[in-house]
């Protein structure tokens, strides 16, 4: 679901969570909040898109789900 941009409130939806309870038990088990691993996921595979795919930025930014190739840049320079 990385590529339609779920927040936390979403993923504990659909795990029939509250939010607060997702948060603890993803911060308990990795010592993350539950943002970052989403942040990190979404990362992981522009890196590995970026590194094995012969798509330009803005292809690849928009298979990921950004509207936006110029918020794609910043959010994978900012992590």
């Amino acid at each position: 679901h990385f590529r339609e941009h779920w927040n936390v409130a979403d993923y504990a939806t659909a795990l029939g969570v509250s939010e607060r309870r997702l948060g603890s038990a993803v911060l308990r088990a990795t010592g993350k909040p539950p943002l970052t691993i989403i942040h990190e996921r979404v990362l992981r595979e522009a890196c590995t898109r970026l590194e094995q795919s012969p798509l330009g930025v803005a292809q690849i930014a928009y298979g990921l789900g950004f509207r936006d190739p110029a918020y794609f840049s910043r959010f994978f320079k900012r992590y």
